[in-house]
């Protein structure tokens, strides 16, 4: 959040080697009409905090971004016994 109602997105979508890899920058604003008078504070850039903690329930449905590699990892050994 830049500022009231003010919120930057930026970063780069990665397709793992199938196309090209995109940048991208959101700047989405909000106008205010009637209502509350109360402005909402704005988030500072850097938190005090490396990592939060807390529930993930509420975000159960954001959209994540995976790869659909699978791998299969297999050992083979051979040899001749004497007896």
């Amino acid at each position: 959040m830049l500022g009231p109602g003010l919120t930057l997105n930026a970063g780069v979508k990665n397709y793992d080697d199938i196309r090209n890899d995109e940048n991208f920058a959101l700047l989405t604003y909000s106008l205010r009409f009637g209502g509350y008078d109360v402005q909402a504070t704005p988030m500072p850039l850097i938190s005090d905090e490396a990592f939060s903690s807390g529930s993930m329930r509420p975000k159960i449905l954001d959209e994540v971004r995976r790869t659909n590699e699978i791998k299969v990892e297999a050992e083979f050994t051979t040899g001749t016994g004497e007896v």
